[in-house]
């Protein structure tokens, strides 16, 4: 009951200072029409596989936000009806890139929520309505790779082979489902990650589509250049920083002479940064010359602030709680040069409880005080 009382006294002075505040800013002159809502009938309703929400995640037009008009300034949304002529057109590519080729946006209905009012500085609100024609989803009728060779299957027998297998498996372009530019470019960004991992750091690979609109279906290809299959060279190491240079070579992956591989450049770049003493950490192949079949390895690295201090407080009130509190951190990441980390932290604080003789009588005050670190 107690706990009850304070909070409603909070809330109702919190409300209170809303009002005050809101009551001497100073008012400004809101023009246009107030987009309140944007919806689409046509597109298969909330179980749709294009919702009303990526539709208006593709649009440049927006609706403002939840009770706008307590910060118009940064909630409000107003109808511009030339970038909603815009928009019939991007959602329309929109559509397209996601499988459904034959889709038209047949038009916008501006509905008037509730008309303007100029004495009352009321602007108008409205609510659009954007009427999609229905049309049936391009599905993936089949999916090939090209230029694989002995990556896909073993030349003499035609075995495929486990990283083809996988490939496949992996693959977000699958045979049945709905085609969508995004899984295409996917499948182009795993099919050639995979093809560097066999160590052809030159590959190259194109995902192309040949549509049948009659049909609802596409058949998907993706081309592969393997180029040379190449080994790492020199590892160059290039920035200044403290910290002694065989404690990076331990956290490179790379070894000259070994087959190149993708995932030796991402595990070094990783573990570099998992140090915690740089703040940039790039690990560049040297592919300017595809007829070289050594690839050279530069490592650029910039040093991070090995000390720092972090300093904050707050302010809390819950159930007749109040909590004023501060918080002070200091880090060092790199201790006398040899990766050993330290930081201490220490929160001071003032609390002041109410109690239930303070509610019942306001005769006294119980106040409390502390203070709490930890190294």
């Amino acid at each position: 009951m107690v706990r009850g009382l304070l909070q409603c006294a909070g809330g109702g002075l919190i409300l209170s200072i809303c009002l005050v505040l809101s009551a001497c800013m100073p008012k400004q002159a809101i023009r246009g029409e107030v987009v309140k809502t944007i919806r689409f009938e046509g597109n298969g309703g909330l179980l749709a596989e294009v919702s009303d929400s990526m539709l208006r995640d593709a649009m440049q037009q927006r609706q403002s936000e939840g009770m706008w008009w307590l910060d118009p300034a940064t909630r409000m949304e107003t109808l511009d009806r030339d970038v909603l002529a815009e928009d019939s057109w991007r959602l329309e590519t929109f559509y397209a890139n996601n499988g459904y080729f034959d889709v038209r946006l047949r038009g916008w209905d501006v509905i008037t929520l509730s008309p303007a009012n100029l004495e009352g500085n009321k602007p108008a609100v409205v609510e659009l309505v954007g009427y999609i024609s229905e049309a049936k989803p391009t599905r993936v009728r089949s999916v090939e790779w090209e230029g694989l060779g002995s990556l896909a299957r073993q030349p003499k027998t035609g075995l495929v082979l486990p990283f083809f297998r996988g490939l496949q498996r992996r693959s977000p372009v699958q045979v049945g489902e709905r085609f969508t530019l995004d899984n295409l470019k996917a499948l182009e960004t795993l099919t050639l990650q995979g093809v560097h991992d066999r160590s052809f750091a030159y590959a190259k690979a194109r995902a192309s589509v040949e549509a049948f609109p009659e049909e609802h279906a596409v058949d998907v290809k993706v081309v592969v250049e393997r180029g040379l299959q190449c080994v790492f060279g020199e590892v160059t190491i290039k920035g200044e920083f403290g910290l002694p240079e065989h404690l990076v070579l331990e956290k490179v992956s790379i070894t000259p002479g070994g087959g190149f591989t993708g995932d030796a450049l991402r595990a070094t770049q990783r573990q570099l940064f998992g140090l915690g003493v740089f703040s940039v950490v790039n690990v560049v192949p040297d592919l300017s010359d595809e007829s070289r079949a050594e690839i050279p390895i530069t490592i650029e690295l910039a040093e991070n602030k090995y000390r720092q201090v972090r300093v904050g407080g707050g302010f809390l009130l819950e159930n007749g709680k109040q909590d004023l509190h501060g918080t002070a951190e200091f880090e060092h990441a790199n201790v006398l040069n040899r990766l050993w980390n330290f930081s201490a932290s220490v929160r001071p604080g003032y609390a002041w409880i109410a109690t239930l003789a303070e509610v019942v009588d306001d005769e006294g005050s119980q106040k409390s005080g502390g203070c709490s670190g930890d190294v």
